[in-house]
């Protein structure tokens, strides 16, 4: 079973709400509760992994932001731009294979709240 600070760092890489998984909340979504606790040893390490990966690319993609103003490096030109991006996209494409994984929708996709409803 997932930790609860697995669950929470699955509900911010999904854009969902801290409380989607507390009793009680208005947040509180059943569906996707039983998604994170409904999983097998497989799984699991594979979220496990995903996570780490996920909180690496983030560190990268904030380090890159950083590091966006330096254009010149001795006669080395940056594309801070291009870096950015392709950080940016690995990080999505991470987002997206968790939302995959554990059948979650990636909330981060829409401008709108995304339901989640049982079978």
């Amino acid at each position: 079973m997932l930790d609860q600070e697995s669950k929470h760092k699955v509900l911010f890489y999904l854009c969902y709400s801290g409380k989607t998984i507390i009793e009680g909340s208005t947040h509180y979504n059943s569906v996707i509760v039983s998604r994170l606790d409904n999983l097998n040893s497989f799984i699991e390490d594979q979220v496990a992994k995903l996570l780490v990966e996920l909180d690496t690319t983030r560190t990268k993609l904030n380090q890159s932001m950083d590091k966006s103003n330096v254009t010149k490096i001795g006669d080395i030109e940056l594309d801070s731009n291009k870096s950015i991006s392709l950080i940016n996209g690995e990080f999505k494409r991470l987002k997206n294979e968790l939302s995959a994984l554990l059948d979650i929708p990636n909330a981060c996709k829409s401008g709108s709240q995304i339901r989640v409803y049982g079978p």
